[in-house]
């Protein structure tokens, strides 16, 4: 037996072979883990690397050993060397440690570590064992996730729209500003104190509770829906909320995207309130309602079909134009096709229609260009106007009475007049040829026209109450006579004002002596004092009287007449009217006609 292999107290120590096989086996071990090994000496020099520290650092076993740990730890002064080792060696255990390691090329490498001290049969320290786990990989996916949590985060807290992260205990682990405004709180408010259950109105909490147990446990992955929202103040608001189950820091949650639709919710809601207000009125108008498309009748509330007597089947695949009496029909078709090709066209009319009986009413239509599911439709407005238009008829049929009477009535003044003054037979009659032809030139409407074409075959009317033998006398007129003879506008008014003309008749004839200076007779009216008619009647009577015969002259002439009213042209006689009364004879060729 070798004695060297027997120790004090009669132990055997291991031979100097056995020791080798067994740092052989430890060190085949050692270099089949994954893991970096590092074993150092009391002293702090690197005792024993195995393969893995090897290849993560890029040195060879020859030039770590021996070498302080330093050379790889970059830790090493606080760890090795200050509270990290003296921890160590108190505590005999460290345990996921973060350090970093230093690479041959001068790269930090970040290791989870763990070390155990290793003591002499005395205590003393014999070495320290290390086993450190590359944990890049795992850095730069916290990296990534850093940064990615990071524009998360930039996106959210300038989003418009509320975001939020609810963990498994129904508290929020993130809400952006939006959020948070929305409800009237600050982020921390709400974020580890809160949670949806809590900003939810009493009533729609067992729908949100339900939507958020299916979500954390996976049943569904998203879920779109609207509740109430109970904000800071009390104050309700209407919520739309799309959430889906997500994975956060390893447990189930739920996140989410939240708007505040009050202004919508309340606008659809007037917008219901304000439909259901026209439905009641469209339903119970007292004017037939109808929507025209393409020809076709798509729509007409209950009056309609009291106009026309017919039903909803009655309507169905018919044109508009067969409830229109057969000599309407063109005329509302071309109205139709304008207006759907944007063309301009009447917005009211008045036609005839036929209800399912055959009777005939007038209807009165206004139209507006709408749209109508998507495409462009007219809607009409009927009213039944058949009473007014039959009225409107009778009191047309009256008035064409009437004026037949009146017209007879004046004619018979006219003729008491030349009966009177035989020399002045016609004069009246061809005034008011010229007076009419002058006043159309001008562009005077034809009721216009009507009223002054009677106030100028009565014009001279008055002169009923000047004596014959002045009216017929050869000679000149002395001022008493010439003054009878200029009281006959004033006479003829008298005469014709208890008369109840249309037209200002007794008016016209009052002032058809005036002159547009003023010079003239009975009022001495000036300009725009005179009617347009009396400044028209004016220049027609002298025309004539100047172009005919006279028993104290002989007649002038038309020429010497036209000249008369030019050299007057602005001072007596109204400009636009003397143009017009020229344009006449020189150019269009008039000329009294006979009688």
């Amino acid at each position: 037996m070798d004695k060297r292999a027997v120790r004090k107290g009669g132990k055997r120590s291991p031979s100097r072979e056995e020791l080798r096989a067994s740092y052989r086996f430890l060190k085949s071990i050692l270099d089949s883990m994954l893991d970096v090994v590092i074993v150092t000496n009391p002293d702090g020099t690197i005792r024993t690397v195995n393969h893995a520290a090897l290849e993560l650092l890029g040195y060879s076993e020859k030039e770590l050993l021996g070498q302080p740990v330093g050379t790889i730890f970059e830790e090493e002064k606080t760890f090795f060397k200050g509270t990290g080792l003296a921890k160590l060696v108190r505590e005999g255990v460290a345990r996921n440690v973060e350090l970093v390691l230093l690479s041959k090329s001068g790269e930090r490498i970040p290791v989870v570590f763990n070390g155990s001290v290793i003591r002499e049969e005395d205590g003393s320290l014999a070495a320290v064992v290390g086993v450190a786990r590359d944990i890049r990989e795992r850095k730069r996916a916290e990296e990534a996730l850093r940064e990615s949590e990071a524009r998360f985060r930039m996106v959210t807290e300038e989003a418009l729209t509320g975001v939020y992260i609810v963990r498994e205990d129904g508290k929020f682990q993130y809400v952006n500003p939006a959020l948070a405004r929305i409800f009237g709180y600050t982020p921390q408010e709400l974020v580890g104190k809160l949670g949806p259950l809590d900003l939810t109105h009493p009533q729609d909490r067992p729908l949100v509770e339900e939507k958020m147990r299916k979500r954390l446990k996976g049943e569904v992955r998203s879920v779109h829906y609207t509740f109430r929202g109970l904000c800071k103040d009390g104050k309700v608001i209407h919520c739309e909320a799309l959430g889906r189950h997500i994975e956060y820091q390893g447990r189930p949650a739920i996140m989410g995207n939240l708007l505040d639709i009050t202004e919508r919710v309340q606008a659809e809601e007037a917008l219901r309130e304000s439909e259901a207000r026209y439905r009641t009125l469209v339903e119970n108008a007292n004017e037939g309602i109808v929507v025209i498309q393409d020809g076709l009748i798509k729509f007409a509330n209950p009056k309609f079909y009291e106009l026309s007597g017919c039903t909803e089947s009655d309507l169905a695949c018919k044109h508009f134009t067969e409830f229109l009496h057969p000599e309407e029909r063109a005329a509302a078709l071309e109205g139709y096709q304008k207006w759907m090709k944007g063309e301009t066209a009447p917005s009211v009319y008045t036609f005839r229609a036929i209800d399912k009986q055959g009777k005939v009413r007038w209807v009165e239509s206004k139209l507006v260009l709408i749209t109508w599911e998507g495409k462009p439709a007219v809607l009409n407005f009927l009213s039944d106007v058949t009473d007014r238009v039959q009225a409107q008829e009778e009191r047309r049929r009256n008035f064409e009475r009437l004026r037949k009477l009146l017209e007879e009535t004046v004619a018979s003044l006219a003729a008491t007049v030349e009966l009177k003054d035989p020399y002045t037979a016609g004069h009246q009659r061809r005034v008011s040829q010229l007076a009419c032809a002058i006043a159309k030139e001008l562009g005077l409407s034809k009721e216009r026209i009507e009223g002054l074409r009677l106030a100028a075959v009565v014009h001279d009317i008055g002169k009923m109450a000047v004596p014959a033998e002045i009216l017929s006398k050869p000679g000149h007129l002395n001022k008493l006579e010439f003054d009878m003879v200029k009281h006959h506008p004033t006479a003829g008014y008298e005469l014709l004002k208890h008369i109840e003309f249309p037209w200002p008749v007794a008016e016209i004839v009052l002032q058809h002596h005036e002159r547009l200076d003023g010079s003239g007779y009975p009022q001495g009216l000036k300009g725009e004092e005179i009617l347009l008619e009396a400044r028209i009647l004016a220049v027609a009577d002298v025309v004539e009287a100047m172009s005919s015969h006279r028993p104290y002259r002989a007649a002038l002439g038309i020429e010497k007449a036209l000249e008369e009213i030019e050299q007057g042209k602005g001072t007596r006689y109204d400009p636009q009217v003397v143009d017009a009364c020229v344009r006449l004879f020189k150019e269009k060729g008039f000329t009294f006609a006979a009688r």
